[in-house]
């Protein structure tokens, strides 16, 4: 988070999804690399986030 400029008072406040020890993605602001979607792409999880 210090990396995307994410100031200090609002990182508690921003999800984060994991898998197996590795960021996916730091939702509203990052995508990891780790398992990127193509056209070769077979299966995927798409997750919608909803403030409430």
């Amino acid at each position: 988070m210090i990396e995307l400029k994410i100031p200090r008072y609002m990182r508690d406040t921003i999800p984060i999804l994991e898998f197996r020890n590795k960021i996916l993605w730091v939702v509203g602001h990052k995508r990891s690399g780790y398992y990127p979607v193509s056209e070769k792409t077979k299966k995927m999880i798409c997750f919608e986030i909803k403030e409430v």
